[in-house]
């Protein structure tokens, strides 16, 4: 998965200048690499199911428009024959969250980061220790999931191991509606859909 730009060239001082641009730019590179693997709100699980493991491709997300379509851009790093969750489920999932450089803001459990570069299903697993999180996929509150979560976790199977590339307005927005995330965060999660919760 080459999609990443390099920002060990950008001076620590004007990184939050340019933070915006940074971020534009990584999400161009992914809508690059996806190439035609994208896929509407409503397409068939089977075309998801179908895309080989580390093949970048997106998924539209509720924040489209008629104008743009917004999608998050997911790899599989694993792929199994569990159920798939519907929007009314709750699931449990094991996650890590980083910025597009690096730095971890969220997560439960030593997941891999976007600075990464040796991306295997098979590493960097959850400890015995570590507990999974429980949440509804739809979304009641401003408490809620992000839009490029919910989208994708409605085409991932229970076991398997997901990374997601979550556009800033897929994500808290131009904006940030949350008090910790930066403005104009495209975001990247290591996430493993644990179980769909009965």
């Amino acid at each position: 998965m080459g999609a990443m730009i390099s920002c060990s060239e950008v001076d620590e001082d004007s990184i939050m200048d340019k933070w915006p641009e940074l971020n534009d730019a990584v999400c161009d590179s992914l809508l690059r690499e996806a190439g035609s693997n994208l896929f509407s709100q409503a397409a068939d699980t089977a075309k998801v199911d179908a895309m080989p493991i580390g093949k970048i491709f997106g998924i539209e997300t509720r924040v489209s428009t008629t104008k743009k379509k917004e999608y998050v851009f997911c790899a599989k790093l694993t792929s199994t024959n569990g159920r798939h969750p519907i929007y009314t489920d709750n699931v449990s999932a094991f996650y890590r969250g980083s910025y597009i450089l690096g730095t971890e803001f969220d997560g439960n459990f030593e997941g891999y980061v976007a600075t990464d570069t040796d991306f295997d299903g098979t590493k960097k697993l959850p400890a015995v220790y570590d507990t999974p999180t429980t949440f509804p996929i739809q979304s009641t509150s401003t408490q809620g999931l992000i839009p490029g979560w919910i989208a994708a976790l409605q085409y991932m199977r229970e076991g398997e191991r997901w990374l997601l590339y979550v556009p800033c307005r897929s994500g808290y927005g131009v904006k940030s509606t949350s008090s910790t995330i930066l403005d104009n965060s495209t975001l990247f999660f290591d996430i493993i859909l644990d179980e769909i919760v009965d």
